[in-house]
This record gives C-alpha cells, sequence and structure tokens, in this order.
C-alpha cells in the first residue's frame, strides 16, 4: 500500500500539518469504557449507534480510528494517526511517518448500513456512490460493513471509480475484538485480520 503526500500542493500539506491527530488505538481504548456503559443503557438505538444528529462527528471518528489500526496493522507501521476533518471530499486525514517525513493520506469514510436499516445495502452500491468524485485520485476509501454474515468479498463487481484505493473493514466477532481488512479492492485485494486494542 502506498501512502504518500506528494501530489498535495505545499498549502495543502501546511493545513494537514496543523490538524488535531490522535493515536487510534488510545482512542479506540478509551472509547470501549464508554461504548458498554451506552450499550446497557436505555438510550434509543439510534443513539446508542451514534446515528442520531449531532452524534454523526463521533461515528465517525470511531469509523476513522478503526480503518487507521487496520491500516497499522497491515503495514506493521504504528506511527499511523487520525484526524477527522469533513472538508470537500473527504472525512478524516491519516498520517504516518516515513523516515523523517510525515506522510498524509485523505480518506473517504462510507458504510454499508446493517440490514434492518436498508436491506439493499452493500459494497458495490457504496462504491458506486463515489462515481460523482470526477477527479480524486489520492482518496482513499473506507467501507465500514455493518452488516452480520458472510460476504463473497472476491467476487464483487466493482465499479469503476477515480479514487485511489477501496478498502472494506469491519467486525469479525459479535463482541467486536476480531476485525478484517479487505483490500486494495481496485487491485489485488487480500485479507487481512486485526484485534480491537486492548
Amino acid at each position: 500500500m502506498s501512502v504518500t503526500g506528494t501530489t498535495a500542493e505545499k498549502t495543502q500539506l501546511k493545513f494537514l500539518s496543523k490538524l488535531a491527530f490522535k493515536n487510534p488505538a488510545e482512542y479506540l481504548r478509551l472509547l470501549r469504557r464508554f461504548e458498554r456503559v451506552v450499550a446497557l443503557s436505555k438510550l434509543s438505538y439510534h443513539q446508542r449507534a451514534l446515528r442520531k444528529h449531532g452524534l454523526r462527528v463521533h461515528k465517525e471518528q470511531r469509523e476513522a480510528a478503526l480503518l487507521c489500526c487496520a491500516f497499522a496493522a497491515l503495514t506493521g507501521d504504528q506511527t499511523y494517526e487520525f484526524a477527522s476533518h469533513e472538508q470537500a471530499d473527504y472525512d478524516a486525514v491519516f498520517r504516518c511517518r516515513e523516515g523523517n517525513l510525515h506522510c498524509y493520506t485523505l480518506v473517504q469514510l462510507k458504510e454499508v448500513v446493517p440490514s434492518h436499516l436498508d436491506p439493499q445495502a452493500s459494497i458495490e452500491r457504496e462504491v458506486s456512490k463515489l462515481a460523482k468524485y470526477a477527479d480524486s485520485e489520492d482518496l482513499v476509501v473506507g467501507v465500514f460493513v455493518k452488516q452480520q454474515g458472510t460476504f463473497q468479498l472476491r467476487q464483487m463487481n466493482l465499479p469503476k471509480v477515480k479514487v485511489s484505493q477501496v478498502w472494506a473493514f469491519g467486525a469479525l466477532s459479535p463482541d467486536q475484538t476480531r476485525w478484517f481488512l479487505f483490500g486494495d479492492m481496485l487491485s489485488e485485494p487480500t485479507f487481512t485480520e486485526f484485534a480491537y486494542p486492548s
């Protein structure tokens, strides 16, 4: 997986360097404490799942942190950090170190919602929404799979899109301790398992 910032202009790199980056594992460990309390609460499903208006930013931060941890597991690079920033066609920015330099990755987050919210939701449908991005060749897309069951990941017929990479990720175990990363789905994808930070 190539992660570079070589095509970004100097002004954009300066802007990205000033974002508030977080360690994804530390963020998820802290979040896990609150998730257990919320899961046992009497809040509505939409509140517990961070689907209520005003909670979306927290949902996207969690997804960005999970995908960032997945990339760290895939590459063995523990310098990965993330920052949430909904700007034009990206929702988050990942940062890692290569020698003395920081490399940035612009990330767009998509979601295959649970079947009870949309029985027709699929990875292919989410990827097809990327067709509106005419010039996003540096954009990495992470599709968060929230549906239970098995997916024939290798047999999907994805539409052609002008983005750099497409990755699918989601929970493998009901207790969400084991996760998967599958991609890059636009080239020769591989399947990687990783653990939720403990």
